[in-house]
């Protein structure tokens, strides 16, 4: 054999080992995904072990006598800044979640007034699996980060931001429809539960108003629901509220001026084009007001308020096969729904939140496939804009913009 075929040959073993590198972090990847859902093993305590373990090996190759300790580290001035310059905030949140004295050396009042909103992906559904996991993006940054999984694995979930922490209310965890609600802390970052739900719900809409909660319509698993539940964070107590006119399975909902919307979704029989509205400052039990229709029906979507208008996004209309990409606004000052320039790709199931003057889509399925994909829709420009990929396709996930 000559040099090159030896050249070759050698070519031919890397490609091969790359290749079954590559199907092995898979399979483990595809492993501790199924784990994870089960409830048996944690994503986030796999790596930590990872890390000790090799941190571990390291020593034990470089031994030395360590005259410092971890804490003693946070003596340093410039140390918050370091973490937060070369790892980012929520890591600097983290090491100030497991030490006291790092704490009160980062007083969480600065770190809120230098943060900006990030975009939050919990669960969901990825090609007929339901996950745990969660991720989040900085758009200053551009790069989406994973952390710590949801305490069960739920897809067709919905979520609420309020006062630095993020509610996650009932979904389906493969076997049931949940009514388990749990609860993200930023300044911690770690997960607990809280009162559950009244009725469980998948495929409901949620909206934060008036220092409240509202979860809106959803399926129970059974029935198509229109009640609507109102959670108070002070007393951690769920009540009725006004139901909506209509049954609403995959629905979409957001709030403008202390009112919430709820779009679309599907009765049981077939996808909707009506909306409605309704003003919690009226008090319980309340009255929703009927606006509007869609220009066309849709469920399994999104829908956002930003600057005063409320945006429809994606979803399906007569069916899981006819996914939409179509984009509409209301103009709640009018009461005039227009059709906006579509989503680059059709997306089903798909999650939307406002930020930074733009209009936010992640994941979804168009179909055939989960999505990895996000964009972001400028409205002064009316164009959309790729942006990185998320870690993990995700339909059905839940998702909302919160500040740190």
């Amino acid at each position: 054999m000559d040099t090159s075929d030896e050249l070759a040959c050698v070519s031919r073993l890397a490609r091969l080992a790359r290749t079954e590198i590559a199907e092995v972090k898979e399979q483990i990847a595809a492993l501790v995904e199924c784990l994870s859902s089960q409830g048996v093993l944690r994503a986030e305590k796999l790596h930590a072990q990872v890390h000790r373990r090799r941190f571990a090996a390291f020593r034990l190759s470089r031994p030395c006598e360590l005259k410092l300790s971890f804490a003693d580290a946070f003596d340093v001035p410039e140390m918050p800044g370091a973490i937060r310059e070369q790892a980012g905030l929520l890591a600097l949140l983290a090491v100030r979640a497991v030490s006291p004295r790092f704490r009160s050396a980062t007083p969480l009042e600065g770190l809120r007034a230098s943060s900006t909103a990030r975009i939050y992906m919990c669960g969901g559904e990825s090609n007929g699996q339901v996950m745990s996991s969660m991720e989040c993006m900085d758009p200053a940054v551009g790069m989406w980060e994973s952390l710590p999984s949801l305490r069960r694995a739920r897809c067709w979930s919905t979520a609420s931001a309020m006062h630095g922490h993020l509610y996650i209310c009932g979904g389906n965890d493969g076997f049931q429809t949940l009514n388990a609600v749990e609860c993200f802390s930023i300044a911690s970052c770690s997960w607990r539960d809280v009162t559950p739900m009244r009725v469980a719900r998948e495929g409901a809409a949620s909206a934060s108003v008036t220092g409240h909660i509202f979860v809106l319509g959803g399926g129970d698993g059974q029935t198509v629901l229109n009640s609507v539940e109102r959670y108070d964070p002070e007393t951690s107590q769920w009540s009725f509220v006004s139901p909506m006119f209509h049954r609403r399975l995959g629905l979409a909902s957001s709030t403008i001026g202390g009112k919430i919307y709820a779009c679309g979704g599907n009765d049981g029989t077939m996808s909707l084009v009506f909306a409605e509205r309704f003003n919690p400052a009226n008090g319980s039990p309340g009255m929703w007001e009927v606006i509007p229709n869609m220009l066309g029906r849709r469920e399994s979507f999104a829908a956002a308020a930003l600057d005063g208008y409320l945006y429809v996004v994606g979803g399906s209309s007569n069916g899981p096969q006819d996914v939409l990409n179509t984009v509409e606004r209301f103009n709640p000052a009018t009461g005039a729904w227009s059709k906006l320039a579509p989503m680059p790709q059709s997306r089903s199931g798909v999650a939307a939140c406002a930020m930074a003057g733009r209009l936010w889509v992640c994941g979804g399925s168009y179909g055939r496939q989960d999505l990895r994909s996000a964009a972001c829709y400028n409205p002064s420009s009316a164009d959309w804009e790729q942006l990185p990929p998320m870690l993990a396709p995700r339909m059905r996930a839940a998702s909302a913009a919160l500040r740190a």
